[in-house]
């Protein structure tokens, strides 16, 4: 999967389509927790109060070993430019 978030990071044309950080669950989403609409969308608000905890991990500053950080490849060609 790391391979596939780098290989998408140099394809991303800025923050909004650059995924910085990810975690792979071995559940999927539950439609008993609210997580799942009848339509098959997520429900965020459902998503994130039930897995506060990996939410947290994922935005902590210093992330989670399960958590797969991705650098951006832009970072690096700007820190040379310096």
């Amino acid at each position: 999967m790391r391979q596939v978030f780098e290989a998408l990071a140099t394809e991303s044309t800025g923050t909004s389509s650059f995924v910085a950080r990810a975690v792979l669950l071995d559940t999927p989403p539950s439609i008993d927790a609210r997580e799942v609409t009848d339509k098959g969308s997520l429900n965020q608000r459902s998503v994130l109060e039930n897995r506060s905890d990996w939410v947290a991990r994922l935005y902590a500053a210093a992330p989670d070993p399960a958590v797969i950080v991705i650098r951006d490849p832009r970072e690096a060609s700007h820190a040379g430019a310096r």
